[in-house]
């Protein structure tokens, strides 16, 4: 009985080993180019979640509404002393937008992402691509990897360094509409 299970595993295990030497070679350079592509998409993913995508929101959200204000105000609140506040002011609204409107793109395109490598990977592994259709394919796919990893990088850290400027800045922009008021009383 043992000796019947014994002998059923070794063939399970030559028949497998004979499977495996028979499919596709898979050359450790394209396994290597496969990985890279992973890592930096896995990359872009880590950095997002550096970001608190509630606060930007609503960091847009307020900007947006004192902005509205500062336009209707614009006259009334200029000055030698407002007019650097204020152009500190409205350069925060790139990088809070950018975040604020696109976190939920860069997740859908890093989703997309991991999917066409893991659609490329099975491709490559089940011979279903010519030698020349592997290097096109890996090529576009390590491009848009690092572009995609570059827009996220690029985004979050200005989010974050904007984000900064406008704690710092919209009190002072607050200031010169409280001075508005005290001013009309």
């Amino acid at each position: 009985m043992k000796a019947k299970i014994v002998l059923s595993l070794i063939i399970t295990g030559l028949l497998l080993t004979g499977i495996t030497a028979c499919g596709p070679k898979v050359d450790q350079k394209v396994r290597d180019r496969i990985s890279n592509i992973r890592l930096n998409i896995d990359s872009a993913a880590n950095k997002i979640t550096t970001v608190n995508y509630d606060s930007i929101h609503k960091k847009f959200q307020l900007f947006k509404q004192t902005s509205e204000r500062i336009d209707k105000n614009y006259d009334a609140i200029k000055s030698e002393k407002s007019f650097p506040v204020l152009a500190l002011y409205k350069d925060c609204k790139k990088p809070l937008r950018e975040v604020a409107t696109s976190y939920k793109l860069y997740q859908k395109d890093l989703d997309s992402s991991r999917i066409q490598v893991d659609r490329l990977e099975h491709d490559i592994e089940n011979d279903l691509l010519k030698p020349t259709e592997i290097e096109q394919f890996l090529l576009v796919e390590e491009q848009n990897a690092l572009f995609l990893k570059g827009r996220i990088f690029k985004g979050i850290d200005n989010a974050i360094r904007y984000e900064k400027r406008f704690d710092t800045v919209h009190p002072q922009v607050l200031k010169f509409f409280e001075s508005l008021k005290n001013e009309v009383k």
